[in-house]
């Protein structure tokens, strides 16, 4: 609002950028520490220091990468607060233990998802995947907050210590049960998993592909950390009734996911379907629901959030400057610009899992600690789906390689260069010592 009516629109980025820069400096004071607020409502804790830190970075890297889309836009103060609220929203959701916290945090980031779904005016496909997102979000929140009333009616309580006791005391009720399946069916729909999916694709294509890029992270990630904080600090007394559910979803999720992104030409589109199936391997980490379980989900979070930010990254440029994002474009990239192929490379091969980057020793560490707890059968559907994401994530490196009379050339700043450094340099770092992340909590 003062950068409206004092006219300092043009430094507002920086602004933000200091701001969020400063707020993850205060964040990490807290390190170690455990405190409450709200009325209890919320808990800082390592667990939500982390996801925060995580969502806090994803937005400064956003920064950085979406200049080009809020930097051309006539109303720059209306999507960078969207953008501020959304982050408040997700960190509500990594900090929450009251299930009335958790649905202003959903809400709070899904609102401001649907406005900057639908930013693009004058785009039928940025209207139709915002009145999608809206729709469908709007229904799954509804089922969200009627297994929320549910649970409170078994429990009288929305604490999530209170739910977790009378878990324990055994003698649950139906009407519990039937709480505990809708409240799963909103959690599936905001991690865009199966059977609650069908949005993804259509919105991830249709709104402006910075904010899919947001979607694929901040929301994501800050979906997943809710899911396992709800999951396992007041649903782990009746574990052996849920993971069964989630065990099927996650195998179905990952498989669909892999052989759906394989038939995609569309860059946008294949990513849009590998988000489904990255969802269904951090579901696994659900699954796992306990310490080393909630280190595998953030090593993923990072390694998944650092290569998807550099994947939009690339669509960006791509997109604005051929005005396609189709698999053909890429042609004969490695020979006109060889530095960015490279980047791009590294970036395809976390995605893949494909040591040595982040996203293999992600994927290793997930699958031993489900190993470890027994789940063979289902880290070995999990290895044969990231089988087929090999072949879709190398088939762009395999265009970028082929001679074309006609070659992709992109004109790409020193600043584009540093970016894609920087997001390699991420990926390389948390691939050779990702104890980084594993040992942080």
């Amino acid at each position: 609002m003062l950068a409206e009516i004092f006219s300092f629109k043009k430094i507002l980025p920086v602004l933000v950028f200091f701001g969020l820069a400063t707020a993850l400096y205060f964040n990490f004071n807290d390190w170690s520490t455990y405190h409450s607020y709200f009325y209890n409502m919320t808990t800082i804790d390592n667990f939500s220091i982390v996801f925060s830190s995580l969502l806090i970075g994803a937005v400064i890297m956003w920064l950085l990468m979406a200049g080009s889309y809020y930097r051309d836009e006539n109303k720059i103060t209306d999507h960078l607060a969207i953008i501020c609220f959304a982050l408040v929203g997700g960190i509500l959701m990594t900090s929450y233990t009251n299930l009335m916290m958790l649905f202003v945090g959903i809400e709070t980031i899904s609102i401001s998802m649907y406005v900057l779904a639908a930013s693009d005016k004058v785009s039928l496909r940025s209207n139709e995947a915002g009145l999608k997102y809206f729709l469908m979000g709007a229904f799954a929140t509804g089922l969200l907050l009627f297994g929320i009333a549910l649970i409170y009616g078994c429990t009288a309580s929305f604490d999530l210590g209170v739910i977790a006791g009378y878990v324990s005391a055994g003698n649950l009720p139906q009407m519990f049960y039937v709480g505990l399946i809708l409240i799963l069916s909103g959690m599936f729909f905001k991690a865009g998993v199966i059977p609650f999916h069908w949005w993804t694709p259509d919105v991830y294509q249709g709104a402006p592909t910075a904010i899919t890029a947001f979607m694929a992270t901040v929301v994501k990630a800050a979906a997943f950390a809710s899911f396992f904080r709800l999951f396992q600090m007041s649903f782990a007394g009746v574990a052996g009734w849920w993971i069964e559910i989630l065990i099927i979803v996650s195998a179905v999720t990952m498989i669909f996911g892999n052989l759906m992104a394989v038939s995609q030409t569309s860059l946008k589109r294949l990513f849009a379907y590998s988000s489904i199936a990255h969802a269904g391997y951090m579901l696994m980490a659900i699954i796992a629901c306990n310490d080393m379980g909630a280190r595998s989900l953030i090593l993923y979070a990072y390694a998944y959030s650092a290569a998807s930010i550099g994947a939009f990254a690339f669509l960006i440029i791509l997109i604005n400057q051929l005005q396609t994002d189709h698999q053909d474009a890429l042609k004969g990239l490695a020979y006109s610009n060889p530095l960015l192929a490279i980047f791009l490379a590294v970036i395809l091969i976390s995605l893949a899992g494909i040591p040595p980057t982040a996203g293999f020793f992600a994927k290793y560490y997930l699958f031993t600690t489900l190993i470890s707890q027994g789940y063979v059968g289902l880290v070995i559907i999990a290895v044969l789906s990231s089988l087929i994401g090999v072949y879709f994530y190398l088939r762009p490196i395999i265009f970028m390689f082929q001679h074309s009379n006609v070659e992709t050339k992109l004109k790409i700043s020193q600043s584009s260069l540093a970016f894609f450094a920087l997001v390699t340099l991420i990926i390389v770092i948390l691939g050779f010592m990702p104890q980084l992340i594993i040992e942080i909590i």
